[in-house]
């Protein structure tokens, strides 16, 4: 996510002031022009200073809102296929654009993200797949058991969940890293049963099973991503959001001298602008735009 803070309004005209029209004073010796205090000259002066506030606040959104169209193409540039869902798939074709809103900040942004729609975990994915489990308002007590001992290994389980219940993140792992969590848990298989079931759990169970198909997963598209452009956990590295912030930096120059012309012109055209795809929430950024829309009707009202 980008982000700019933003001056109050009005600042940027403190202690402008409009200048009159005085007729020069020419000496035979001068060399100096008269063109700096030509009436048309003045005219133009005021009429930039007079909208010069109005105009850098549009501009530095403006400029935002280049730079993140730039970024995201050239991640689409660089980017590899990344697994999701079950599938290699090229992420940075759906990378969206949009105003971040209700920030409770004096800040611009402009968001650079992927909505990734939840999908429902099959049964040849259960093995192979660790799920975390994140609590929203009106999860049950004994979510926080499961959020206290994740991540889960998807074949161990001990409860049906369902979007009512929690937020469920899938990420696709190795088979020793599954042995390894399926080890750390199955040792502690009597306490955290236990806990469960204090907790209000219905006949919890930590038996492998195939009983975690059909839950509704958000996949954690950014480790996904991380993995690839690092190599982590055994993954090719292939560098590719690294080498887009550095031509980022690159483009840095013209972007600036657009946005002088900006100031002096006032036109739009000046920026190479992407098209946005409306505003986001935080609270939509952080944990998707279907999971907070299902939960908005269950939100108590302030």
């Amino acid at each position: 996510m980008f982000a700019l803070p933003r001056a109050p309004r009005g600042c940027y005209a403190e202690g402008v002031k409009k200048v009159k029209y005085q007729r020069p004073k020419l000496s035979t010796m001068s060399t100096e022009p008269a063109f700096y205090n030509l009436p048309e000259t003045v005219e133009t002066y005021n009429r930039v200073i007079g909208k010069l506030p109005e105009r850098i606040d549009r501009g530095r959104y403006l400029f935002l809102l280049m730079m993140a169209g730039f970024l995201r193409d050239r991640i689409k540039v660089h980017a590899p296929d990344v697994y999701i869902n079950g599938e290699e798939r090229k992420y940075a074709e759906d990378l969206r654009i949009a105003l971040i809103s209700g920030t409770d900040t004096d800040t611009d942004a402009v968001a650079i993200y992927f909505e990734n729609e939840r999908s429902v975990l099959t049964e040849d994915q259960v093995g192979r797949t660790a799920l975390f489990v994140r609590a929203h308002p009106m999860s049950p007590g004994w979510v926080d058991v499961l959020t206290k001992w994740g991540p889960w290994p998807a074949e161990l389980m001990p409860v049906k969940l369902a979007p009512q219940h929690a937020r469920v993140i899938s990420r696709t792992a190795r088979p020793d890293e599954i042995k390894a969590l399926t080890a750390r848990l199955t040792g502690k298989r009597k306490q955290i049963l236990t806990e469960l079931l204090n907790a209000g759990a219905d006949s919890p169970k930590m038996e492998r099973s195939i009983g975690a198909a059909g839950t509704e997963v958000t996949q954690d598209i950014a480790h996904a991503v991380l993995r690839r452009e690092f190599g982590m956990d055994g993954d090719t590295p292939r560098s590719h959001w690294r080498p887009a912030f550095r031509e980022l930096l690159g483009a840095m120059p013209d972007a600036m001298r657009r946005f002088n012309q900006y100031l002096l012109t006032g036109r739009e055209s000046c920026f190479s602008l992407p098209d946005l795809d409306g505003e986001l929430s935080m609270d939509q950024l952080r944990a998707g735009v279907p999971f907070v829309k299902e939960l908005q009707p269950f939100v108590p009202k302030r």
